[in-house]
């Protein structure tokens, strides 16, 4: 799974430099921000605005639907732009987080036209972009579109949360024939919705689960991608640390991520919460330099990652994890990592150990820990200790001494025959 989602187009163009290769998603709602934005829209300034007790937030983007026609105009011109210019986009997201009613609406659309939104401005102002892309690149590849969070059924999430369901807008979809090359959505939120189960990574698997199946009654919509533009949860109830910033929850973001089957998903992190520096927070300042991050280390080892994927199962539910084959280089790689909930959960370390089914003829094998731990700041290459396991009936035991509550570790087994 891969993306690079780009909200602008000097990210764009950072992106590509360093990957030419790499997925592009440009955001056409940023860019409409980016243009028609005034900080005291509802109340002329903040003199205005304090004078009057008029409520938040005072600023916010000009809705699209009071002037359609400037609105298309000026997408359709962002795409030909664009296009003309040689950067070759690969999706066009069509409306990343549309608003919600009321203050909580990402400070987009301010409080007096936010008071009003209704399900049928977003559907049309997505309908609009739409055709505006296609105008101007009938080939173009549309991201429809990136919710806030996964709601699959009207009234699921608060009006002041999120407007918009999936089913509700997949109906609409198909109606005016939008092909949509690509859903996304958020898995941000550090408050469940009705029917999420226990907050816990592996609700990304579910959701996607029930995604598939609502996707399923549209033929328009076979072959269709899913994406999750942003994942990582914030830090519930008064937590210090995001939980995207913990190799533990990173490894078991990966974990359900890929046993899901997304096809594409790109990190978040907010900079309230122990995530304020580059690449979301994988390489930090420290001494004048840029030095990885405790997180960077789980995605470090993921990258090593070749070959058939294994299964992994668990006994405890806050435990998760990946693994590989690679039988080219007769490797296995395992990522393990323990995620509890940081205020409610056990926070306990604990020693864990884990059954490796050996996929070699071998009389025993040579096992690698390398311990991610959670912590602040800069985090240098953790070490690697080796031993020798012996196989017993075709596996090994392995014995992990300390598993902190949001602790990952990365493991190598490799046949010594």
């Amino acid at each position: 799974m891969h993306d690079d989602l780009c909200k602008d187009y000097d990210d764009y163009d950072t992106e590509k430099a360093l990957d030419p290769t790499s997925t592009t998603t440009a955001v056409l709602s940023d860019a409409w921000y980016n243009e028609t934005y005034l900080p005291f829209r509802e109340c002329g300034n903040l003199v205005q605005c304090l004078a009057t007790g008029a409520p938040l937030p005072y600023g916010g983007v000009a809705p699209p639907w009071s002037n359609w026609s400037v609105y298309d105009s000026f997408m359709t011109k962002t795409v030909q732009t664009v296009v003309a210019s040689g950067r070759s986009v690969n999706y066009w997201d069509l409306v990343n987080e549309p608003p919600a009613r009321g203050p909580l609406n990402d400070l987009y659309l301010d409080f007096k036209s936010s008071s009003v939104l209704t399900t049928d401005d977003l559907e049309q102002w997505l309908l609009h972009t739409y055709d505006d892309v296609k105008a101007a690149d009938p080939n173009a590849q549309v991201v429809c579109p990136s919710l806030e969070g996964y709601d699959d059924y009207p009234g699921e999430a608060p009006a002041n949360s999120q407007l918009l369901d999936f089913s509700t807008f997949l109906a609409f979809a198909a109606a005016n024939h939008m092909n949509c090359n690509a859903f996304s959505w958020h898995e941000i939120n550090d408050i469940g919705s009705a029917t999420d189960f226990n907050m816990q990574p592996e609700d990304i698997v579910a959701h996607v689960f029930r995604s598939r199946t609502l996707l399923a009654q549209y033929p328009q919509f076979k072959g269709a991608q899913i994406f999750i533009n942003e994942y990582g949860a914030f830090t519930p109830l008064g937590g210090s640390q995001t939980y995207e910033s913990m190799p533990g929850w990173t490894v078991g973001y990966i974990a359900a991520l890929e046993q899901a089957g997304v096809n594409e998903a790109n990190r978040s992190c907010t900079p309230n919460k122990g995530c304020a520096d580059l690449l979301d927070d994988l390489l930090v300042h420290s001494g004048g330099t840029l030095e990885p991050s405790h997180a960077y280390w789980p995605y470090w080892f993921y990258a090593q990652m070749n070959g058939a994927v294994v299964p992994v199962t668990s006994s405890a539910e806050a435990v998760s994890g990946f693994a590989a084959l690679d039988t080219a280089q007769r490797t296995l790689r395992i990522l393990l990592g323990r995620h509890e909930i940081q205020v409610s959960g056990n926070r306990n370390g604990q020693s864990a150990s884990i059954a490796v089914a050996v996929p070699w003829s071998s009389p025993s094998v040579q096992v690698q820990l390398q311990p991610f731990a959670n912590g602040a700041g800069a985090e240098f290459q953790p070490p690697v200790t080796t031993q020798t396991v012996p196989v017993t009936h075709g596996s090994v035991t392995i014995s992990l001494p300390y598993l902190g509550p949001e602790n990952a570790y990365g493991i190598t087994v490799t046949p010594l025959s």
